[in-house]
């Protein structure tokens, strides 16, 4: 079977038939600057403190060219793919407190009685396929018809305890048991990539490292922190890519993955590491999670949880890989392959025919193991603590040891908050949900539906670290700087003014009260207000000439538009005033909003505000001055004097189109005033919050630091004090009290403005009941002053002033007595 699928493949890498070259020169030199790992030198020589992971472009992935291999002429000998696999296998070491070591595949399927393969349907939930887990019912999964379009649906549950968990194991020497498995295929320009599958029946917890700093003192806390990480099956890969001369030194290049991401190590460059004087790339598995590392190292930070969107957070948390090799002693375990565990995977046109069926799981692309999903209401389980050394286990600190550490496990979960605040902030490990459960990556699918199964390798992303780190920073100087610049969190408790929420809502409510009283109190005086009629009349009756009275009767409603007016103006300039004064502050603590596009916002909103406003001014002026002008003209014309031409003439007929739209400035300047009110209880708002917290905070939770969305930096210690102090701004009240008066004030003008238009129209109709000409005029005095003589009532009841009380009476107006014109008023 094995020289059958040897020739198949050398017939797919084109090999001249299984043949390779063995003999002759080559035309240039061949690499040999890659380093050498010794793994008895122990972790003082190979084994660093802190880092992180390599950084590897996006998109990238190593695509062999035309100049990747040397030349070499010479002649053919026959060489099994299975020597070469060997040849290449990675040396795998793993951390000495590693408890779900490698497994065989058959270790799952020994026993078909204990597993059982559930498939899970998007719209009817999950349905059991089969009540036994054996190489045929995982085979069925995609050969039977019915099913082949949902294999992937599929998922196997095996019965668990700690004795298969805990995987085959070492032996005496420190070797794994376990074998691992390989799949190669031509890779373009004389080059093959082989890619190594290792599995695992259970892959353990998380690590995580809390950094705090309190009192002066920093304390680094190391823990494996379940749920997370936690799951049922586990496959991992390296990928060796190799030119096709099997005498050559080192690989090509290896591929090491963690989950989304991973490093790319070009050998050409001196950036492999192999095993002793052999071609065998070295790889260091995570302790629990099972990841391969290029680098023995104490901890890898791949992720930190700062800073985050926070409420509350802990100074620096971080999610990390363990990948030291050697325990205090200088002993070590690690996969050492050789002909008996590095097993070739068959093809899929193979299966079921042409192999074993220990082998039918080869056909399997389910999912490996039950689908871990953490729920919203997850909380984690009491962690693991380690060791400086990351060696041994040691018991996690008490409150009194650590305050900080003791508010992390609250804040994820672990234990119950003390405080409301620490229960009410967002919680730690709702961060940690949403890290491990980013979908396809973190199912365990196996080696038939991996994506690099017969591909070029390429990474979807980066490490998350490298989103808050600078990608030419290296390992070293990143885990330096986050020490160098913890910020300590003690803090004195001290007293803080506050802007006082409470009374200004009550504030805010009193307003409302008074423009409520305000407004019945003007409708009520403006209803009982007396107003003279357009024409006095003397003792003989003759209308007299309008008289500055009037004029300032005309002019009543114009001087309320104006109070209201000159109110929105100082209001506008108190909101301006305060908001200058705050804005630098703003900018520097709100970082997420785009200030200097809010500043244009601003000041175009004053400005259309002012113009619309003195536009609406001054277009009330024009019609009063209009209506005294036709009340004038009209006593002209009836006692025959000429009249004068004005300005406003040429004005005349555009009166009510200009009122209309200059009323609908005025209406869109009230709108842009309510965003001043938002503006002015956003920031009002956001004094009280942090005034708040900061009463909570100071000298009751020391050891939290304060974040939010979008800002460039966390509050911490002294630091934290500053910034609570920087909140008692009594310009944030300035900008929200000016912002409700300028609302108040464009309130009052929408309302004079609508009123004023109907009272002066109301004026221009009464002039139609008075003498429309100088002869009606004359006529309408020879009337009354011959009924006069005859008959005082009759007189007065054939006056044409009857009109004018008709009319008056029409709109609810009452003349008092005609008999004595001086005093005559209307209500």
């Amino acid at each position: 079977m094995k020289s059958i699928l040897a020739v198949l493949f050398c017939a797919r890498v084109s090999l001249c038939d299984g043949q390779v070259s063995d003999g002759g020169d080559f035309l240039y030199p061949l690499w040999d600057s890659n380093r050498q790992f010794y793994p008895e030198d122990g972790s003082d020589a190979n084994t660093r403190k802190c880092t992180i992971p390599p950084f590897q472009e996006e998109d990238s992935s190593f695509v062999p060219t035309d100049d990747s291999c040397p030349v070499k002429v010479g002649s053919a000998v026959f060489v099994d793919f299975q020597e070469l696999a060997v040849r290449y296998a990675p040396y795998l070491f793993y951390h000495p407190l590693e408890e779900n070591t490698m497994s065989a595949v058959n270790r799952t399927l020994d026993d078909t009685e204990k597993g059982r393969l559930v498939i899970e349907w998007d719209d009817y939930g999950t349905e059991l396929f089969s009540n036994e887990l054996s190489p045929e019912s995982l085979l069925e999964t995609t050969r039977n018809p019915d099913y082949s379009m949902f294999s992937h649906k599929f998922h196997f549950e095996h019965d668990l305890d700690e004795e298969y968990q805990a995987g085959d194991g070492f032996d005496e020497e420190g070797r794994s048991r376990a074998p691992i498995y390989w799949r190669a295929f031509a890779s373009s320009h004389g080059t093959i990539t082989f890619n190594y599958y290792f599995y695992y029946t259970w892959s353990g917890p998380a690590g995580v490292g809390v950094l705090t700093s309190m009192n002066g003192t920093t304390q680094y806390t190391r823990l494996q922190q379940p749920p997370y990480g936690v799951q049922e099956g586990d496959w991992e890969s390296i990928s060796v890519t190799i030119c096709q001369h099997p005498d050559l030194h080192s690989p090509l290049a290896v591929t090491y993955r963690q989950n989304a991401w991973g490093q790319i190590r070009d050998c050409r460059y001196g950036e492999c590491l192999l095993y002793k004087d052999t071609t065998h790339p070295v790889g260091f598995v995570a302790l629990g999670t099972h990841e391969i590392y290029p680098s023995s190292v104490e901890e890898v930070v791949y992720a930190d949880v700062q800073p985050l969107e926070f409420f509350a957070n802990l100074q620096q948390v971080m999610l990390v890989h363990r990948t030291a090799y050697a325990d205090a002693d200088g002993q070590y375990r690690y996969f050492e392959p050789n002909f008996n565990n590095v097993k070739q995977l068959p093809e899929q046109y193979a299966i079921p025919e042409q192999v074993d069926r220990s082998d039918y799981w080869v056909a399997y692309s389910g999912v490996w193991g039950r689908i871990t999903d953490l729920h919203p209401n997850i909380t984690g389980t009491y962690p693991i603590c380690l060791a400086d050394d990351t060696l041994s286990y040691k018991e996690c600190p008490t409150e009194e040891e650590n305050e900080v550490f003791y508010l992390y496990l609250q804040m994820s979960g672990v234990i119950e908050a003390s405080r409301p605040l620490v229960a009410a902030a967002t919680l730690i490990h709702e961060y940690l949900q949403s890290f491990f459960n980013k979908g396809e990556f973190w199912i365990p699918f196996g080696p038939a539906t991996s994506r690099y199964y017969n591909e070029h390798v390429f990474f979807d992303e980066q490490a998350p670290i490298y989103n808050q780190t600078n990608q030419n920073e290296t390992g070293e100087a990143f885990c330096q700087r986050i020490i160098d610049e913890i910020p300590d969190t003690t803090r004195i408790a001290i007293d803080f003014e506050y802007l006082p929420f409470i009374q200004n809502v009550v504030g805010v409510v009193l307003l409302f009260v008074f423009l409520t009283i305000l407004n019945i109190a003007l409708l009520s005086c403006w209803n009982r207000r007396a107003v003279k009629p357009t024409f006095e009349t003397d003792s003989d009756g003759r209308f007299l000439r309008p008289t500055k009275y009037l004029r300032n009767e005309l002019f009543v409603p114009f001087w309320y538009l104006c109070g209201a007016f000159v109110l929105t103006v100082l209001a506008g300039v108190g909101f301006f005033g305060g908001y200058l004064r705050i804005t630098n502050f703003s900018k520097e603590r709100e970082a997420m909003v785009n200030w200097s596009a809010f500043d244009q916002f601003l000041i175009i909103t004053g400005s259309f505000t002012v113009v619309a406003d003195s536009l609406m001014v001054f277009v009330c002026w024009t019609m009063v001055e209009n209506v005294w002008l036709k009340v004038k003209r009209h006593y002209q014309m009836m006692v025959g004097e000429e009249s004068s031409a004005h300005w406003l003439d040429r004005f005349s007929h555009k009166g009510r189109r200009t009122f209309v739209f200059t009323y609908s400035w005025l209406m869109a300047s009230l709108m842009l005033a309510l965003f001043m009110v938002v503006f002015g209880i956003y920031h009002v708002g956001f004094s009280y919050m942090f005034g708040t917290v900061c009463r909570l905070y100071i000298g009751s939770l020391d050891g939290i630091c304060f974040s939010f969305p979008g800002w460039e930096d966390i509050q911490c210690g002294k630091d934290f004090q500053d910034f609570c102090k920087d909140w008692e701004n009594i310009s944030m009240l300035l900008t929200m009290w000016s912002a409700f008066v300028v609302v108040a004030g464009h309130f009052y003008m929408v309302f004079i403005a609508g009123g004023f238009e109907l009272v002066l129209e109301w004026y221009e109709k009464t002039l139609s009941h008075y003498p429309s000409s100088r002869d009606d005029y004359l006529n309408y005095l020879e009337k009354l002053g011959i009924s006069a003589l005859d008959e005082n009532t009759e007189a007065i009841e054939k006056s044409p002033l009857k009109d004018v009380d008709t009319a008056q009476k029409d709109g609810n107006e009452e003349i008092v007595d005609v008999d004595e014109p001086q005093s005559r008023e209307v209500s």
